[in-house]
């Protein structure tokens, strides 16, 4: 059980790094704030999209799809105006 459980802990390290590796050093402490409210506010809308099922069974759905496309067009923004050495894997150290 723990072999299934290690690459998701790997992937959370790995993640918790990229954040320093993005920010400026004058503005890490805001960049590391936005990081952690990325996490922070989905936790906090998550009921809210739970009770649409109450509206439509298909609500949910198209709400959730509709907020993962804008993300991945938000990211696809963001990756072309991160610093170089923030873009390659190999720059942060996990361990």
């Amino acid at each position: 059980m723990n072999s299934i459980m290690m690459p998701s802990h790997r992937n959370a390290r790995l993640c918790g790094n990229r954040g320093p590796a993005t920010a400026p050093c004058p503005a890490r402490g805001r960049y590391l704030a936005a990081f952690q409210y990325a996490f922070t506010v989905p936790g906090v809308i998550a009921p809210a999209a739970v009770a649409l099922f109450s509206v439509a069974v298909w609500l949910p759905w198209l709400v959730v799809g509709t907020c993962a496309g804008l993300a991945v067009a938000a990211l696809r923004w963001l990756a072309g105006h991160l610093p170089a050495d923030a873009r390659r894997l190999e720059s942060v150290h996990v361990g």
